[in-house]
């Protein structure tokens, strides 16, 4: 019975294992195929994926050159990178997650959530933010 269990627990970590490793080698080639073909002087990427036992297991890359004061160096994972507008979907689907489970109302004023803003209107909608017209502009 302890051999079995333990070929078992070994088979359930290899899969894992190459679960993420054929995972890993996609996103190499994928990265590998996309910076050879960038004129952009740098390229980071990060991946998190849920592996069979629901831990996470992360993957990141970097190459070319990080445009730092007063010189140029090599990229790396750990550099800190702006994200603009990336946040935007994200904030919105949370959101809507939130209405989904009652949380909240996209009708409901912003005043209801957060304190008074120069130039913000407290009467501005959830809908309106989201559909850019609120008449905030940044």
């Amino acid at each position: 019975m302890k051999k079995h269990l333990l070929s078992l627990v070994l088979l359930s970590f290899i899969a894992t294992f190459s679960f993420a490793q054929n995972c890993f080698d996609l996103l190499d080639q994928a990265f590998d195929d996309i910076t050879s073909q960038s004129q952009l002087s740098g390229f980071s990427a990060a991946v998190i994926l849920p592996d069979q036992n629901n831990d996470v297991c992360l993957w990141k890359r970097a190459t070319g050159l990080a445009q730092e004061l007063p010189e140029e160096q090599e990229l790396t994972t750990d550099h800190l990178m702006a994200i603009g507008s990336v946040t935007k979907s994200f904030t919105a689907a949370t959101i809507l997650l939130m209405m989904e489970d009652g949380l909240l109302s996209l009708d409901d004023s912003i005043g209801m959530y957060l304190p008074t803003y120069p130039n913000v209107f407290p009467e501005i909608t959830i809908r309106q933010l989201l559909s850019h017209r609120s008449g905030v502009g940044d």
